[in-house]
Protein backbone atom coordinates (compact mmCIF):
# COMPACT_ATOMS: atom_id res chain seq x y z
CA UNK A 1 0.00 0.00 0.00
CA UNK A 2 2.87 2.36 0.77
CA UNK A 3 4.45 1.63 -2.59
CA UNK A 4 1.16 2.48 -4.28
CA UNK A 5 0.97 5.75 -2.35
CA UNK A 6 4.55 6.61 -3.33
CA UNK A 7 3.68 5.87 -6.95
CA UNK A 8 0.70 8.22 -6.62
CA UNK A 9 2.90 10.98 -5.21
CA UNK A 10 5.54 10.85 -7.92
CA UNK A 11 3.76 9.75 -11.10
CA UNK A 12 0.14 10.88 -10.87
CA UNK A 13 -1.11 14.22 -12.08
CA UNK A 14 -3.62 14.58 -9.22
CA UNK A 15 -2.74 16.90 -6.40
CA UNK A 16 -4.64 14.73 -3.95
CA UNK A 17 -3.31 11.40 -2.74
CA UNK A 18 -5.64 8.41 -2.32
CA UNK A 19 -8.65 9.76 -4.17
CA UNK A 20 -10.13 7.22 -6.60
CA UNK A 21 -7.07 5.15 -7.32
CA UNK A 22 -7.08 3.58 -3.86
CA UNK A 23 -9.71 1.11 -5.14
CA UNK A 24 -6.94 -0.62 -7.11
CA UNK A 25 -5.49 -1.80 -3.81
CA UNK A 26 -8.54 -3.77 -2.69
CA UNK A 27 -7.94 -6.87 -4.90
CA UNK A 28 -4.25 -6.85 -4.03
CA UNK A 29 -4.98 -6.62 -0.30
CA UNK A 30 -7.64 -9.34 -0.57
CA UNK A 31 -4.93 -11.73 -1.74
CA UNK A 32 -1.88 -10.67 0.26
CA UNK A 33 -3.39 -10.10 3.73
CA UNK A 34 -4.97 -13.59 4.12
CA UNK A 35 -1.92 -15.33 2.67
CA UNK A 36 0.43 -13.48 5.02
CA UNK A 37 -1.88 -14.26 7.93
CA UNK A 38 -2.00 -18.00 7.14
CA UNK A 39 1.79 -18.09 6.82
CA UNK A 40 2.01 -16.35 10.20
CA UNK A 41 -0.34 -18.92 11.78
CA UNK A 42 1.73 -21.82 10.49
CA UNK A 43 4.99 -20.31 11.69
CA UNK A 44 3.52 -19.29 15.06
CA UNK A 45 2.07 -22.77 15.65
CA UNK A 46 5.30 -24.49 14.71
CA UNK A 47 7.84 -22.32 16.51
CA UNK A 48 5.90 -20.87 19.46
CA UNK A 49 3.36 -23.56 20.31
CA UNK A 50 5.50 -26.43 19.08
CA UNK A 51 2.73 -27.87 16.91
CA UNK A 52 4.41 -29.74 14.10
CA UNK A 53 1.91 -31.18 11.64
CA UNK A 54 4.49 -33.44 10.00
CA UNK A 55 5.39 -34.96 13.38
CA UNK A 56 1.71 -35.47 14.16
CA UNK A 57 1.19 -37.18 10.83
CA UNK A 58 4.21 -39.43 11.43
CA UNK A 59 2.85 -40.35 14.88
CA UNK A 60 -0.54 -41.22 13.39
CA UNK A 61 1.11 -43.40 10.76
CA UNK A 62 3.10 -45.15 13.51
CA UNK A 63 -0.09 -45.82 15.48
CA UNK A 64 -1.77 -47.20 12.38
CA UNK A 65 1.21 -49.46 11.77
CA UNK A 66 0.92 -50.81 15.34
CA UNK A 67 -2.69 -51.77 14.70
CA UNK A 68 -4.64 -48.97 16.34
CA UNK A 69 -7.13 -48.79 13.51
CA UNK A 70 -10.86 -49.22 13.38
CA UNK A 71 -11.27 -52.88 12.55
CA UNK A 72 -14.42 -54.39 11.13
CA UNK A 73 -16.31 -56.99 13.09
CA UNK A 74 -17.46 -60.26 11.57
CA UNK A 75 -20.82 -58.73 10.69
CA UNK A 76 -19.19 -55.87 8.78
CA UNK A 77 -19.78 -53.09 11.30
CA UNK A 78 -16.95 -50.93 12.46
CA UNK A 79 -15.43 -51.64 15.85
CA UNK A 80 -14.63 -48.10 16.91
CA UNK A 81 -12.98 -47.12 20.14
CA UNK A 82 -15.04 -44.62 22.08
CA UNK A 83 -13.47 -41.20 22.28
CA UNK A 84 -13.25 -39.24 25.52
CA UNK A 85 -16.02 -36.85 24.44
CA UNK A 86 -18.31 -39.77 23.53
CA UNK A 87 -17.57 -41.39 26.88
CA UNK A 88 -18.41 -38.17 28.73
CA UNK A 89 -21.58 -37.71 26.68
CA UNK A 90 -22.78 -41.23 27.41
CA UNK A 91 -21.92 -41.09 31.11
CA UNK A 92 -23.51 -37.65 31.59
CA UNK A 93 -26.59 -38.22 29.46
CA UNK A 94 -29.98 -37.39 30.90
CA UNK A 95 -30.98 -41.01 31.46
CA UNK A 96 -27.75 -41.89 33.25
CA UNK A 97 -27.89 -38.79 35.45
CA UNK A 98 -31.51 -39.57 36.33
CA UNK A 99 -30.56 -43.11 37.34
CA UNK A 100 -27.66 -41.84 39.42
CA UNK A 101 -29.88 -39.34 41.25
CA UNK A 102 -32.58 -41.98 41.86
CA UNK A 103 -29.96 -44.32 43.30
CA UNK A 104 -28.65 -41.59 45.60
CA UNK A 105 -32.22 -40.74 46.63
CA UNK A 106 -32.97 -44.38 47.48
CA UNK A 107 -29.76 -44.69 49.49
CA UNK A 108 -30.58 -41.55 51.49
CA UNK A 109 -34.12 -42.81 52.09
CA UNK A 110 -32.82 -46.16 53.29
CA UNK A 111 -30.30 -44.52 55.60
CA UNK A 112 -32.89 -42.21 57.12
CA UNK A 113 -35.66 -44.86 57.04
CA UNK A 114 -37.98 -42.58 55.14
CA UNK A 115 -41.02 -43.90 53.31
CA UNK A 116 -42.22 -42.07 50.23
Amino acid sequence: MYAFQMFEVFYDSDHYIDTDNIWWLIPICMITIPSVYFIRIKLYDKHVHGIDLEAMEAELEELKAKGYTNDKNKDGTLNEQQSISDDINSSLSTGNLENIFKTVQHRIESWLHLKS
